[in-house]
């Protein structure tokens, strides 16, 4: 029988080969950091996966509070709060294959002032990208 691509560490971290996918590990309330991060070959390349009141959240926008993780084979789950806003809801995170399926559970309807505005926001860490050359699939595109 074949492994998994994505195993859950007694730390509650999803590992493959050459990535580390956190939930909720790190908490940095002045700042837009953490929620779930992505760890490529010791690098963080992708942070700040959570849900964001406005469409461009600045760094000093509201961060919600964090809940207990739950960490329940083969998935983790985060309940969260916006309390001034109304809006709570819960981030879980499990395997799908060599993907990671990130689900926001709201506990009611978005409240209406919200609609169009708050929405889940996973940032790619640009220094691990600045000055390299990428390739995303497909054939190369003529003129290129």
């Amino acid at each position: 029988m074949d492994q998994p691509f994505w195993t859950l560490s007694d730390q509650g971290l999803f590992e493959a080969p050459g990535l580390v996918a956190l939930v909720f590990h790190n908490a940095y309330p002045e700042g837009k950091q953490g929620g779930i991060e992505l760890i490529q070959h010791g690098e963080r390349v992708l942070s700040c996966g959570d849900v964001r009141l406005d469409t461009t959240p600045g760094q000093w926008d509201a961060q919600p509070s964090v809940g207990e993780r739950t960490v329940a084979a083969p998935a983790v789950s985060v309940p969260l709060n916006f309390a001034d806003a109304g809006l709570a809801y819960t981030v879980r995170v499990r395997p799908e294959g060599q993907s990671l399926r990130i689900s926001i559970d709201l506990a009611a309807p978005l409240p209406a002032d919200l609609e169009g505005r708050a929405g889940f926001n996973l940032e790619i860490y640009p220094g691990a990208y600045i000055g390299k050359t990428f390739e995303l699939g497909g054939a190369p595109h003529a003129g290129l």
